[in-house]
């Protein structure tokens, strides 16, 4: 059985890549997430967030963390001021993966994570 991958972004071609691959995507749009279950596609085994500001990716994580989720997700970003100063990269199961990136580097990176050993549940009280 194919990995699952969320795919959460405004760029629905992002998702048809993964979906070519080896992979089974699920496809959120940013807005979408909050009334997204699990029960609708299965859990994922990563996640893979292309938003466009920091705390939006703070929100999701801290959500899902917060959930039981614990796949690793991937972040999609421009370098800014805002994602390097975001403490919050110490959440585990979180990688920013910088913009422009290749495709061959988006599947790298989701391989790699696939493989990493399980998140352990942080303490978010």
């Amino acid at each position: 059985m194919a990995p699952l991958v969320l795919v959460v972004s405004r760029n629905p071609g992002l998702a048809m890549t993964l979906g070519s691959e080896s992979f089974d995507v699920a496809a959120l749009r940013p807005g979408e997430l909050a009334g997204w279950s699990a029960d609708e596609t299965g859990r994922p085994d990563a996640v893979l967030l292309d938003v466009e500001h920091a705390q939006d990716a703070l929100d999701t994580l801290t959500s899902m963390r917060a959930n039981g989720n614990l796949a690793p997700v991937l972040i999609l970003s421009g370098e800014n001021e805002e994602w390097r100063a975001a403490e919050w990269l110490e959440l585990p199961g979180a990688r920013i993966l910088t913009l422009p990136i290749s495709r061959a580097a988006i599947l790298l990176a989701l391989d790699d994570a696939l493989r990493e050993p399980d998140v352990q549940a942080p303490d978010l009280h």
